[in-house]
């Protein structure tokens, strides 16, 4: 028999206070479980599989349904089970952000970065779901643009708006950069790559003499072959 899809699951991030570093995410599912939709963060980041404990920087996590509140609890430190409800779903999160490596998230006047592992919780059950996320373009941060390689779901090139996955495992596989960045393309193996450097980090390159960006500098966000 052919299996019904699973309904896609919606996830929304905002800088929601880039002063006190606190990013808004948002993660939503039509259809819950009906003892009590879980939802678990992962540990680890692909690629780099020391265990992280990213849920240490959920500061505070809520939960709605129709615009109406729905008790939520941590079952574990990585997992949270909403009240049982009809749905939507949607369970809200203050996640702290101030690590400058790249393989958590920051977030500050100059710039925001994410791995989507340390930032959008995952339903239980609904790992393989089709998901959506739309970047909020922050009001007060003009010239900010993001760099990913998420595919477009209507967001234009570097613009804000809706990005598409797969499935959880390919959304939390793309780093993103939101900033006033600069960027380099160019061609090696016969395929052209581009590169995203937060601007204040290549400003400070160049005043040292640094002619080009490497993928070893902090917060370098590559964004592949194309």
């Amino acid at each position: 028999p052919v299996s019904t899809p699973l309904p896609v699951t919606r996830y929304r991030i905002a800088a929601r206070d880039p002063h006190a570093h606190l990013f808004e995410v948002s993660c939503t599912v039509d259809s819950p479980a009906t003892e009590g939709q879980r939802f678990r963060l992962p540990a680890w980041i692909p690629g780099s599989y020391l265990i992280r404990e990213f849920a240490r920087h959920f500061v505070q996590v809520r939960a709605e349904c129709a615009g109406q509140p729905v008790a939520i609890a941590k079952e574990a430190k990585d997992t949270w089970r909403a009240a049982p409800c009809a749905g939507p779903l949607t369970v809200i999160a203050d996640v702290y952000a101030y690590d400058l490596s790249v393989r958590t998230a920051y977030l500050d006047a100059t710039r925001a970065y994410f791995n989507g592992s340390s930032v959008f919780l995952c339903p239980v059950g609904r790992e393989t779901a089709t998901c959506r996320v739309e970047i909020v373009e922050p009001e007060d941060r003009r010239g900010w643009r993001v760099a990913t390689t998420l595919p477009a779901a209507g967001a234009s090139k570097w613009g804000f708006g809706l990005y598409r996955a797969a499935d959880y495992d390919e959304l939390i596989d793309h780093p993103v950069e939101i900033s006033g960045f600069t960027h380099v393309t160019f061609e090696a193996g016969g395929a052209a790559h581009d590169v995203a450097r937060p601007r204040a980090e290549a400003e400070a390159a160049r005043e040292q003499g640094q002619a080009a960006p490497t993928l070893a500098a902090r917060g370098l966000c590559a964004l592949g072959v194309r």
